[in-house]
This record gives structure tokens, sequence and C-alpha cells, in this order.
């Protein structure tokens, strides 16, 4: 299972040189639920390039009002630069099939400026999986 991380206003502000997944969230919204396991079990491990983070929109009001963001799940695919300015590459409202999601993705990165490509990606996550096997199997 992917690894995301629990951002704030405070540590967003460190985010600098990455391709990042926001998360927009809050713990009584049903659809949010059905999103976790599908970000987490199927999007995340596909992108080892790609940091991916949680914002609960109501401990972090000031960053969702930021973005924007009216309703929730809402996935923001975002392009920091090196002073830490972001780019939205591009939104994901509501729930999303992990197939589709997977595949915008892809396409978005392979042409993002200074993203890496989908061969990177495709050769990280497969060091990844072989370094898991061979864990696996030790």
């Amino acid at each position: 299972m992917a690894q995301f991380s629990d951002l704030t206003k405070e540590s967003f502000s460190q985010l600098s040189n990455q391709v990042a997944l926001i998360d927009f969230w809050a713990s009584w919204c049903g659809p949010c639920k059905v999103m976790e396991p599908i970000l987490e079990e199927k999007v995340a491990p596909q992108f080892p390039g790609v940091n991916f983070y949680k914002v609960n929109t109501d401990q972090q009001q000031e960053l969702a009002i930021q973005f924007g963001i009216r309703s929730i799940p809402n996935m923001l695919l975002i392009q920091f630069n090196g002073q830490g300015e972001p780019n939205i590459l591009h939104s994901f409202v509501g729930v999303q099939d992990a197939f589709e999601m997977t595949m915008k993705m892809n396409e978005i990165l392979s042409t993002a400026d200074g993203a890496e490509s989908v061969d990177e990606l495709a050769q990280k996550r497969d060091q990844k999986n072989n370094a898991d096997d061979k864990q696996a199997t030790a």
C-alpha cells in the first residue's frame, strides 16, 4: 500500500520540485471513504515518482479555500517548481475509477513540462516491484 502524508498549510509551503497528488477529504464524507482504498491500493502504487498527500478539509480549511475546493473528494494533480509554486495539472472530483484515473494521470504526466515520463514512472514501479518480490521470497 502506498504511503500518504498529511498535508497542512505549514507543510504545504515546504513543497518544491515535485509532482504530487493531493487528496482533499473529510472523515464524514462517504465518497471519500470509497476513494481511499482506490487511491492507496490501486492508483498510487502505479506512480512511484509522484508524492501523495491527504488534506483533511475540516482541519485545513485555509488550504482547501486556497485551492477553491468546493466538493470532496477532490484530488489535485500538481507540479511544484523549485520555488514551491504549484501548477495544477488536473482535478479529479468525486469517486473515480482506478483504471481511468491511472490512464489520465499517465497521459498528463507524459506531457507535463518537467514531469517524469510514463516510461520513467513505469521503470521505477518495476524496480520497486522487483525489490518487493525479492523481499517476499527471502
